[in-house]
């Protein structure tokens, strides 16, 4: 679309199915249930890992496999990555870090967003090429830039973010464990209670 005319249809889709899918995410979710968001979570990484493996594989804009519905499958893929991604890894945060870790915990997030939109930025302006190919891709300005970095990374991270996911959750679960047993076990012992930590 030479002339951008549907950058507003396509954007309203976007928000359209974030919407659509926050309703969904959240009765999947489970309420209170790690497992549920998990699953959200997983769900919406991998929606952002698509967005940059359809790039991956077809980088040049006047490919025949780009349409508008391809257009529009990327933008339900994102949307999907907005509505269950980002409010479930919050609510994920707030579980794993009790008070009064959560405010360092969201400070964290903040930080780490900020950071990849500072690397995100920067980035366009690196990594320019001087020859066009598969990868080294004509913006409307006229600049060449090499798409391949920016591809490898949204499937990167969003892979980092799954497996990231699993491990806190792994270690999230066997620290419940283990204050339950030292809960018991101190009872046992001592016949008085013990105040929880979380």
């Amino acid at each position: 679309d030479d002339d951008s005319r549907y950058v507003g249809v396509l954007t309203s889709w976007m928000a359209l199915t974030a919407a659509f899918v926050g309703l969904f995410a959240s009765s999947t979710a489970g309420g209170a249930s790690s497992e549920g968001r998990g699953r959200v979570l997983i769900t919406g990484a991998m929606g952002f890992f698509f967005v940059g493996f359809l790039f991956l594989l077809f980088p040049n804009s006047s490919s025949p496999f780009w349409n508008i519905y391809t257009l529009l499958l990327v933008y339900t893929l994102h949307g999907i990555g907005r509505a269950s991604f980002e409010s479930t890894l919050k609510a994920t945060f707030a579980e794993y870090f009790p008070s009064p870790n959560t405010t360092a915990a969201f400070g964290n997030i903040v930080l780490q967003n900020g950071l990849a939109s500072a690397i995100g930025y920067v980035l366009t302006f690196v990594l320019q090429c001087s020859k066009s190919s598969r990868y080294c891709v004509q913006y409307s300005d006229g600049s060449l830039h090499n798409v391949l970095i920016f591809e490898l990374l949204i499937c990167g991270t969003a892979i980092l973010a799954i497996l990231g996911y699993c491990r806190a959750s792994e270690i999230f679960e066997n620290e419940k464990i283990t204050e339950e047993q030292r809960r018991t076990e101190q009872l046992n012992n001592n016949n008085t209670p013990v105040p929880s930590i979380a």
